[in-house]
């Protein structure tokens, strides 16, 4: 039972990896040849996960095999143990990202800013971005580099544009490759302009933050209930160690307890995607 139960989280996982893997190429603009392809790392901060989203699941896989293994859970708990390890990954690794995507989005607003202050001073776009780069920080700097270095190679912006897009599929990110091809395709005032997307995408990060700070009141109310589960459990298991042991000890015991993790796990999952904001 315990073979085929991991064989088919095993499955599962291969199943995921494919998926992951698939959905990059997929996201590729067709019109770009090979040579012509960025040489930056594609973000992966977007989405569920990005392509790394196996990793959380390896994890879990890694800790049920461990438990299973070495004896210290019986098939079922070992199971859902893995199960629950890998749903917290998955909840930890979401909101790194979201917290990433925050801070790119800043940093974007203070380019923006910053070619803002350039262009009115008489510089032209390649010199306002080429400071704006110089003052940023990693992720963000890597893309405004290479946007500049191609585009003084000769490289058609429109194209080096639609690439960055693609590659940093966020809000904050299309409506700057949006406003930058517009004025190269038909000129006119672009520091008005940019400073309009500057302040709107501030706005945007501010009304982000206070959803999240909204969000985090579910998150961590599932967190205490979490909590005081496992607490409960072990004062019981200190007050009453031999029927806790004999109720483990049984098959119906270890599987409603089993169900009892696994089910923590989904509601782990389920109320990180309800709380999620969407890109």
């Amino acid at each position: 039972m315990l073979e085929l139960l991991l064989a088919l989280f095993v499955l599962a996982l291969l199943g995921l990896v494919r998926q992951t893997r698939a959905e990059p190429r997929a996201a590729q603009p067709e019109a770009v040849a090979p040579a012509a392809r960025p040489r930056a790392e594609a973000w992966t901060g977007s989405g569920s996960l990005g392509p790394r989203a196996w990793m959380p699941w390896a994890c879990g896989v890694a800790v049920a095999l461990a438990l299973a293994l070495t004896g210290a859970l019986g098939g079922a708990l070992a199971l859902a143990a893995g199960a629950l390890s890998a749903a917290v990954l998955v909840v930890v690794r979401r909101e790194r990202h979201a917290r990433r995507r925050i801070r790119v989005e800043l940093q974007l607003a203070d380019a923006i800013d910053l070619a803002v202050g350039s262009l009115r001073a008489g510089g032209s776009l390649t010199e306002a971005l080429t400071s704006a780069a110089a003052e940023s920080r990693a992720p963000f700097r890597r893309y405004v580099d290479e946007l500049v270095h191609r585009v003084r190679l000769g490289d058609d912006p429109l194209v080096v544009l639609a690439e960055l897009e693609a590659r940093v599929p966020l809000e904050s990110f299309r409506l700057f490759s949006f406003t930058l091809a517009a004025h190269w395709q038909g000129g006119g005032s672009l520091a008005s302009t940019l400073a309009t997307v500057g302040r709107t995408i501030r706005d945007r990060v501010a009304v982000t933050r206070r959803v999240r700070s909204q969000a985090m009141e579910s998150q961590v109310s599932a967190v205490g209930v979490l909590v005081v589960t496992y607490l409960l459990a072990w004062m019981m298991w200190r007050t009453y160690p031999a029927r806790m042991e004999t109720f483990f000890g049984t098959q119906v015991g270890a599987v409603l307890v089993a169900a009892a993790v696994a089910l923590q796990a989904l509601g782990l999952l389920w109320i990180s995607r309800m709380t999620r904001i969407e890109t």
